[in-house]
């Protein structure tokens, strides 16, 4: 009888011994569980924030590629104006050379009339002045 008391302590100490392992072994799953679960939420998490980076991404490049585009066309656009004022101002220049040419030749002109017309004046007084000293001899 002793021996069977003493067997029954023995197995009801090795049935709690089983027990408290047991439990500790659930306890280490569930938290293996817990952990393995926190895991893939941070790595989903992880998935959704890269996945939100490179659409962001996408989004500034395409941005970036239409800031270069508008730049380029921006760019061809103030040479043009360039090149159309210059060649306004060119054509101005040139006109007002014309003019100017054109204003210097009529004045050129005017005085060359001028001088012909005294120098014909001062040819025909030197003819009478000469005619008159002809007749004086």
């Amino acid at each position: 009888l002793a021996e069977m008391e003493r067997q029954l302590a023995e197995a009801t100490s090795d049935q709690g011994r089983v027990q408290s392992e047991s439990s500790d072994l659930a306890d280490k799953q569930r938290q293996e569980e817990e952990h393995e679960a926190a895991i893939a939420a941070l790595k989903s998490e992880y998935e959704a924030a890269a996945t939100m980076i490179q659409a962001e991404l996408v989004a500034k490049q395409q941005e970036l590629e239409q800031a270069l585009s508008e730049l380029s066309e921006a760019e061809a656009h103030h040479a043009t104006q360039m090149k159309e004022q210059q060649a306004a101002a060119i054509a101005s220049l040139n006109d007002q050379l014309e003019q100017q040419t054109a204003d210097f030749a009529t004045r050129t002109n005017e005085i060359i009339a001028e001088h012909a017309s005294k120098l014909e004046d001062l040819q025909a007084e030197l003819r009478r002045s000469e005619e008159q000293a002809a007749k004086s001899l």
